[in-house]
C-alpha cells in the first residue's frame, strides 16, 4: 500500500540551556591628593551594566562594568564624592552551545558596600548575578494528513504554543529634565540611579510595539552645600521585528548598557539635567499556531507501522502582578537628625519550592 504523507512546517526556537552564576568583585582605591582625608563614609551607591555578551568554544561570555560612588564626610567637614569603576566578567560553561544559537542574558546587582581602610584608602565589595538562556532555531515538519487506500486516520486540531522569535535591539533614551521651581541650582552631581520597565506591548503586522518608562533619581549638592534629590520619569517606544502572520505575545527583558548624566544651563535660569541611557531590549516572542495533525493511522487490510515523534514546546509563562510591602527598623549608633536619601536594589527573582523569592537590599 502506497501512502502519501502531507506535512506542515513550523519554524520555532528550542530552549537549549539556562545558566546562572554569582560572584563578588573587590577593589581598593586611594583618595586623590586634592581631596581631604575621610572622616566617615555616608553612602555607597553601586550600579552594574551589561556591555557585551557572546558565545564560543562551549562557553557563554558576559562582560560588564560596575560603577560605584562613595560619599564621605571629610575631616574638614566637607562633603566629598569618590567615583570608582571596575570590570565585571563571567564565563559560563555551555557545552551544548552552537554557532546559530541565540543568547538572552542579564547582569544584576545583589549588593554593594564601601569601607574605609584608612583615611586615604577605601575598599569596595560588589556582588552580582549573571543569567543566560540559549535558544536554537529549528524547522520541524509535522504530519498533517495522509492519502492511502483503506487507511483510517485520526486527525486532531491542536493549538501549539511555541517560541517564534528571539530578538535583541539596542536603543537610547535621551531626555532633558528641568529642576523643580523650589530646587536649588546644582553645584555638583553626587549620584544618580535609573530603573526601566515595559508597560505595554502589542503586535502590529510583522512588528511588536514595545512601550515603557524610565525612572530617574538624581542626587546633587546645592549652592549652599545642601544635599538635594530630584525624581523624574520618561516614556519610550520601540519597534521590534517578529515573523509575519504569527499571533502571540512578547516577553521583554530590558538590560542597561551604560548611562550618562550632565547638567546644562536652562533657558529660564534653572538647570536642566540631561540623561542618556543606553538600553537593550531582549525579546522572546511566544506564538500560538492552530494545526490539524494526524495523530494515529491504521488499516483493516494492510499492516501499518506508526512512527511517532515527540515535539517539545515551551508554553508562555503566566504573568501575575503582586503588590506587597515590607518594613523594617534599623538601629543607628547615634540619633539621626534627618534622612538624607534612600534606595533599594532588587536582584534576580528565584523560584524556590514553587514560590518566587525576590531578594531586596535597602
Amino acid at each position: 500500500m502506497d501512502i502519501q504523507l502531507k506535512h506542515e512546517a513550523l519554524s520555532l526556537f528550542f530552549p537549549v540551556d539556562a545558566l546562572c552564576s554569582s560572584q563578588e568583585s573587590r577593589t581598593e582605591s586611594v583618595v586623590p591628593d586634592k581631596m581631604p582625608d575621610i572622616g566617615y563614609i555616608l553612602d555607597t551607591d553601586t550600579s552594574v551594566y551589561l556591555r557585551r555578551k557572546s558565545t564560543g568554544l562551549g562557553k557563554v561570555f558576559l562582560e560588564g562594568e560596575i560603577h560605584a560612588v562613595i560619599l564621605y564626610r571629610g575631616e574638614d567637614d566637607t562633603l566629598q564624592k569618590l567615583q570608582i569603576q571596575m570590570p565585571c566578567s563571567y564565563t559560563l560553561e555551555a557545552a551544548q552551545v552552537q554557532e546559530e544559537d541565540r543568547l538572552r542574558a542579564s547582569l544584576t546587582l545583589i549588593r554593594g558596600e564601601g569601607r574605609m581602610i584608612n583615611p586615604r584608602k577605601v575598599s569596595v565589595l560588589v556582588e552580582t548575578k549573571a543569567c543566560a538562556e540559549l535558544y536554537r532555531p529549528e524547522t520541524v515538519e509535522l504530519t498533517s494528513d495522509a492519502d492511502g487506500e483503506d487507511l483510517e486516520k485520526q486527525i486532531q486540531e491542536l493549538s501549539i504554543p511555541y517560541i517564534a522569535s528571539v530578538e535583541s535591539k539596542s536603543f537610547v533614551v535621551s531626555e532633558e529634565f528641568s529642576l523643580s521651581s523650589s530646587a536649588p541650582a546644582v553645584k555638583e552631581i553626587l549620584g544618580f540611579g535609573t530603573a526601566s520597565a515595559v508597560s505595554d506591548q502589542r503586535s502590529l503586522g510583522g512588528k511588536v510595539i514595545v512601550q515603557g518608562s524610565v525612572r530617574f533619581e538624581f542626587r546633587y549638592l546645592g549652592e549652599e552645600d545642601e544635599l538635594c534629590q530630584e525624581r523624574f520619569s520618561a516614556d519610550f517606544s520601540q519597534l521590534m521585528d517578529i515573523p509575519d502572520g504569527v499571533e502571540g505575545s512578547a516577553e521583554i527583558l530590558l538590560t542597561p548598557e551604560v548611562a550618562y548624566v550632565e547638567v546644562l544651563p536652562g533657558g529660564s535660569g534653572k538647570d536642566v539635567i540631561h540623561l542618556e541611557l543606553h538600553l537593550t531590549a531582549q525579546m522572546l516572542y511566544h506564538g500560538v499556531k492552530t494545526l490539524s495533525l494526524m495523530t494515529d493511522a491504521y488499516s483493516l487490510h494492510h499492516t501499518c507501522a506508526v512512527d511517532q515523534k515527540d515535539l517539545v514546546v515551551r508554553k508562555p509563562g503566566n504573568r501575575t502582578f503582586i503588590r506587597g510591602s515590607a518594613q523594617t527598623l534599623l538601629e543607628l549608633p547615634e540619633p539621626a537628625e534627618e534622612s538624607l536619601f534612600g534606595y533599594v536594589n532588587f536582584s534576580q527573582p528565584e523560584v524556590i519550592d514553587g514560590k518566587i523569592r525576590l531578594p531586596v537590599q535597602a
